[in-house]
């Protein structure tokens, strides 16, 4: 519940209830016998909607106390009101989305030592990345994605879709839409280098490749293969149905019918209260024949 409330409100409700425990035994002193044990245990049970078998006999306590019930209603339709958006939002909050938002965060950013010179080229993100920087392998940082420590990872975009869909337990992992850094390779080697001829015919048998569409067909098979292994966590997630109002009619409809129930048998209580009082009062006065 920290999560809808903030602790300032919890505080203040257990300030409220012991100051209204000790204003209570307070007045129970000065109007009626007053009971240390009873007295708490009354305001808590008011509190937890339970009924109690002893009422407050002055009108001064009677008021009080029926202002510490009002304030409990209110108090548990907010509880109600906020657990029923639990239920029906579990999963509800922001999703990072940039480099900003993740730098923002606070989590711990892992990556491979040798990724740390594309980040060079970053302005003033690359210090702020460094500072909560983990080394470890891919798989490793992959696998700590998700978990129950907030991590997150930094690589090649095309390599961690291909190990998330290969993990045992395939979790959602979800990749930012900006890109973190680009990596640009370059070969600077000496003019006249018989090397050079070499790594000229790879680069031609490499583009004949892409020209004939190989890179195209490798691409297509790798995406139809990620995207096969992701529906299985896609089918779980649709297949999970969540809290509507329509769920909660039968609650509702208990409730109501207590409460109705809880009226009538107070305004019975109340009519045969007066009509006892009625009778009480019937004085039978004695005469002599």
């Amino acid at each position: 519940m920290l999560r809808f409330s903030s602790p300032l409100v919890w505080l203040l409700l257990i300030i409220t209830t012991i100051l209204f425990i000790a204003l209570y035994e307070t007045i129970l002193a000065l109007v009626e016998q007053p009971n240390p044990v009873r007295s708490p245990l009354d305001c808590v049970g008011v509190m937890l909607a339970m009924s109690l078998p002893w009422i407050p006999r002055s009108t001064v306590c009677r008021a009080y106390f029926w202002l510490w019930s009002v304030f409990c209603v209110h108090v548990a339709i907010f509880y109600q009101s906020k657990m029923i958006d639990i239920l029906k939002r579990p999963l509800d909050g922001h999703q990072i989305s940039t480099v900003a938002e993740l730098l923002d965060s606070g989590m711990v950013i892992g990556f491979p030592a040798n990724f740390a010179i594309h980040l060079e080229r970053l302005n003033g993100s690359a210090e702020r990345i460094l500072q909560r920087r983990l080394e470890c392998t891919s798989e490793t940082c992959l696998g700590m994605v998700g978990g129950t420590r907030p991590f997150a990872t930094i690589g090649n975009r095309m390599y961690l879709r291909y190990a998330a869909a290969h993990q045992t337990e395939p979790a959602s992992v979800f990749t930012l839409d900006e890109i973190v850094a680009k990596s640009f390779i370059q070969i600077v080697m000496q003019k006249g280098l018989p090397l050079r001829d070499h790594i000229n015919k790879k680069i031609r048998q490499v583009s004949s490749l892409i020209e004939a569409g190989y890179l195209a067909a490798v691409t297509r098979i790798f995406l139809a293969h990620t995207r096969n292994a992701t529906r299985q966590v896609e089918d779980h997630v649709a297949q999970v149905v969540p809290l509507r109002l329509s769920h909660f009619q039968g609650a509702y409809f208990v409730l109501a019918l207590g409460c109705a129930l809880a009226a009538a048998c107070c305004g019975g209580e109340i009519a045969v209260g007066k009509v006892r009082k009625r009778m009480r009062r019937v004085v039978v006065y004695p005469f002599v024949v």
